[in-house]
């Protein structure tokens, strides 16, 4: 069965967009990303993570109205920033790839 997103929730698509800076005084990356909010969305984002090897250290969850704004401070499996461009373009195709699905992946 299909469920329906509430009426709220349909007309503000946004696609996923995650943002990386290094947190350097503290040793750890930042992924900042917006978008739909949703039931479920942590637990997407956390296949994501699990799926290209991201701890997360801590994180900072809103929601501002359909928007979720979410602060994720991560750091690879040993404790290291992740700083490769192409690891973390790994990360933010994974997190577009569950959130917006193969065909909005960037």
């Amino acid at each position: 069965m299909l469920r329906r997103l509430p009426r709220q929730m349909r007309h503000f698509e946004t696609p996923a967009r995650p943002e990386f800076s290094q947190d350097r005084a503290n040793h750890r990356t930042v992924l900042h990303l917006t978008a739909t909010d949703r039931p479920g969305l942590l637990s997407l984002v956390g296949r994501a993570f699990a799926k290209t090897g991201v701890r997360i250290i801590s994180a900072k969850i809103a929601t501002v109205g359909a928007l979720a704004d979410d602060t994720f401070f991560i750091t690879d499996l040993h404790g290291q920033p992740i700083e490769g461009p192409a690891q973390l373009e790994r990360i933010a195709a994974a997190v577009g790839e569950h959130l917006d699905g193969p065909a909005q992946a960037a």
